[in-house]
């Protein structure tokens, strides 16, 4: 029996990296997942070796700096499997370069995807972990 048996879990970034180390331990522990990446290929790479050890996992497409898909994708997690337990707002960017040499349109990229989407998961997944009796973020 796994510690986090019968939960469901949302990882945003979850197709490469750590999102990627999350979803797979938090599926050997007995997590339902919800793996959600702009990265579709290895996104459904991840989801398809969860369900190939007997694991259950699905992926959707998600910028998690987009307010929408925030709406959208809350709505297509509640309406699939009627609640989220667990919430690993993992989803983040990077930009190589000297300070002085950053645009302003990639500092803002980087605020959007490392700093807003972690409200904007918390803001539309809090309403169905709390409907549900809980969850951790």
């Amino acid at each position: 029996m796994g510690r986090v048996d019968g939960k469901i879990a949302f990882v945003t970034g979850g197709a490469n990296g750590m999102g990627r180390s999350h979803a797979l331990l938090l599926a050997r522990e007995g997590a339902t997942l919800i793996v959600t990446d702009t990265d579709e290929e290895g996104g459904n790479a991840l989801v398809e070796e969860i369900n190939d050890q007997g694991g259950q996992a699905r992926f959707f497409r998600h910028d998690v700096s987009s307010v929408s898909d925030w709406e959208r994708i809350s709505q297509q997690a509640m309406s699939t499997f009627g609640r989220v337990d667990i919430l690993v707002n993992n989803a983040g960017i990077l930009v190589f370069s000297a300070v002085q040499d950053t645009s302003n349109e990639d500092f803002a990229r980087v605020l959007d995807v490392n700093v807003k989407s972690v409200f904007y998961g918390t803001k539309y997944i809090l309403p169905a972990m709390k409907a549900a009796g809980g969850g951790s973020i």
